[in-house]
């Protein structure tokens, strides 16, 4: 091998030294970027507690329908009790009305 062709050699090494140096550097760059937070840690806080007064929001209103849901089903067993005593009353009232009208 000539010397015309070692320093060939050498510039196609150092070229792919060069091209592989610039790959690492994309790389640390997009790892870099990867690792970077994406808010500053003050938006991050706010987001955090918004996140959070709103799970807090959403407990409350969860135990509002819970409350609702009971005072429904009460509501409802209240009604039937109040048709039932409606429904004895009438038979009452036909009772006396069929005494009186006998009488």
């Amino acid at each position: 091998m000539n010397e015309e062709e070692l320093l060939d050699i050498i510039a196609k090494q150092r070229l792919n030294i060069y091209h592989q140096e610039r790959r690492i550097e994309a790389l640390e760059k997009s790892l870099s970027l990867a690792t970077k937070p994406t808010m500053n840690q003050n938006d991050l806080v706010n987001q955090l507690f918004n996140q959070l007064q709103t799970s807090n929001e959403l407990m409350a209103l969860k135990a509002k329908c819970e409350r609702l849901t009971e005072e429904n089903v009460f509501l409802k067993l209240e009604v039937e009790r109040l048709k039932n005593n409606a429904a004895y009353l009438d038979k009452k009232l036909d009772e006396e009305l069929d005494k009186g009208g006998q009488s």
